[in-house]
């Protein structure tokens, strides 16, 4: 008559390795739904496509202020040059005013050149981001690909290990399979240990000869003293 710690021990087994493959599954499943990587390059370019919209805004405010004051410089210098004017005061003042109209020109080409500069570092900016996404993208493409054949061939084998699982539970005595469920919950899920040279496989306690012995009865089942795990002589 088989032990009843064999069929116990075969669906340890079993149940470990289902355990593994659940977790994997689970971690594969975690790492598809992750996008938080793919977010952080999104906003790093919304933030760069941003900045070079208002460096936009700003340029062509920029060039409507300076488009407004030649305007004005080429009024002012008609004014000054058609003859219509004739008061000695009056030419002054056009000239002071075409001379503040051309520095603030001047000065605002300064800035329209600052802000162009900014513009391309940030298009430079702009398209190294959008580079990086495509990179990204196409890495992921491969991790995903890679993921559900994996993902694939992981739940195959969970299917054929249930079935295992359910051959081997019909070869297990219902009140040792409620010792062994409650094992499993308590002891980071094993149940069971085989005893190596002696001693309990899983906490390295030393055996009694009586215990060594009973795990090798027909009929009953031994427990490991020490960590209270079901006992497999092999």
């Amino acid at each position: 008559m088989t032990n009843p710690s064999f069929h116990l021990f075969q669906l340890q087994k079993i149940d470990t390795r289902i355990d593994t493959l659940i977790k994997r599954l689970n971690e594969i499943d975690r790492m598809r739904n992750d996008n938080s990587t793919r977010l952080e390059i999104d906003n790093e370019l919304m933030q760069a496509t941003n900045s070079h919209a208002q460096q936009k805004k700003n340029y062509d405010a920029i060039e409507e202020k300076v488009h407004a004051k030649k305007l004005k410089i080429e009024q002012s210098e008609s004014s000054l040059y058609g003859g219509l004017v004739k008061n000695p005061k009056e030419l002054q003042d056009l000239q002071t005013e075409i001379k503040l109209l051309k520095q603030s020109v001047s000065s605002l080409e300064d800035e329209q050149l600052d802000q162009l500069v900014e513009m391309e570092a940030t298009e430079v900016e702009v398209d190294t981001i959008q580079l990086k996404l495509k990179e990204f993208d196409a890495k992921l493409a491969i991790e995903f690909s890679a993921f559900f054949s994996e993902e694939a061939e992981k739940n195959i084998e969970k299917e054929k290990l249930l079935q295992e699982r359910k051959a081997v539970l019909d070869q297990v005595n219902p009140e040792f399979l409620t010792i062994y469920q409650t094992l499993r919950k308590s002891k980071n899920g094993i149940a069971v240990a085989a005893i190596d040279d002696g001693s309990c496989q899983v906490c390295g306690s030393t055996l009694t000869p009586s215990d060594c012995q009973m795990a090798k009865s027909p009929s009953q089942m031994a427990s490991c003293s020490s960590c209270g795990r079901i006992l497999y002589a092999g």
